[in-house]
C-alpha cells in the first residue's frame, strides 16, 4: 500500500489554513501524514491547527514546521519534501477545500496504473 504525505505551505492565513486542514481530516481515505510548512512570523496558524486536531479522533500524523526563514512557495514545498516519508506526495494549497474523496480517488489512480 502506498503511503501518502500531504504538504501544505502557508503564510499568514490561519482561517484559510484551518478550512484546508479540516477538509483533509474529513477525507474518507486519510493521508499518512500532514506536513504544514508555516512561513508566518507568529504562531496563530500553529495554535489554530493544534486546536483543530484535538477535535478529530483519527488523524494523519501532523508534522508542523514553523519556519519563518523559509522564503516563498517553492522553498516551502522543498522543505516539505525533505521531511516527507510517503511514497506519494500531494501538494495542497492553504486556501483549498478538498472534496471528501480526494485522496481515495488519487490512490485508486495509482493502484490502477
Amino acid at each position: 500500500m502506498n503511503k501518502i504525505s500531504a504538504v501544505i505551505p502557508t503564510l499568514n492565513r490561519p482561517v484559510d489554513l484551518v478550512l484546508a486542514v479540516t477538509s483533509v481530516l474529513e477525507q474518507k481515505y486519510l493521508p499518512d501524514e500532514l506536513i504544514i510548512v508555516d512561513q508566518s512570523v507568529d504562531k496563530q496558524s500553529h495554535d489554530a491547527v493544534n486546536r483543530l486536531y484535538k477535535n478529530f479522533d483519527v488523524t494523519p500524523k501532523l508534522i508542523y514546521l514553523h519556519e519563518p526563514e523559509v522564503s516563498g512557495l517553492i522553498e516551502a514545498k522543498q522543505r516539505g519534501v525533505e521531511v516527507a516519508k510517503g511514497d506519494i506526495i500531494s501538494f495542497l494549497e492553504d486556501d483549498v477545500v478538498l472534496h471528501q474523496q480526494y485522496f481515495e480517488n488519487a490512490i485508486s489512480i495509482f493502484k490502477n496504473n
